[in-house]
């Protein structure tokens, strides 16, 4: 069985906040993983109310919603490639990369995704585009399907 070991939070990091975005991509994802984590995620009352414009695959999952005037994407996936599309500073992405190894083990246990979202004016259509985001996160996860 697959579950929730641990979440860690950056400094400027909610559980909210790292909850609601991991939602707006997980419920896209069909892995054991994502299943396990929208099943934890379900279970502390968080979900996405509405289906997203677009979602990318590749070492990521991506989602982008239309809101108003603007699209709000959120990314989940391994730690380095997330926190690449992040606006990080040094400190922060060296701790957060550190939690991320801790977090995994030696034995290498559990399964590390990093959460991120952000908000642009136009909807970017290559993961390339997208830049800037704010970081939320990790969650661990570990067992088996």
């Amino acid at each position: 069985m697959i579950t929730v070991q641990e979440i860690w939070l950056p400094a400027h990091g909610t559980s909210e906040t790292l909850f609601h975005a991991a939602a707006h991509c997980s419920a896209h994802g069909n892995t054991p993983d994502y299943i396990a984590l929208q099943n934890f995620l379900h279970q502390h009352g968080v979900h996405a109310a509405h289906q997203p414009l677009a979602v990318m695959r590749s070492n990521n999952l991506s989602c982008t919603y239309h809101h108003g005037a603007a699209y709000h994407v959120y990314v989940i996936g391994t730690p380095e490639p997330v926190m690449d599309m992040c606006s990080m500073g040094d400190n922060e992405r060296e701790k957060s990369t550190l939690e991320a190894r801790r977090m995994q083990g030696s034995d290498n246990a559990c399964r590390i995704f990093a959460v991120a979202s952000g908000i642009f004016k136009h909807a970017p259509t290559h993961e390339h585009d997208i830049a800037g985001l704010t970081f939320h996160g990790h969650i661990a996860l570990t067992g088996r399907a």
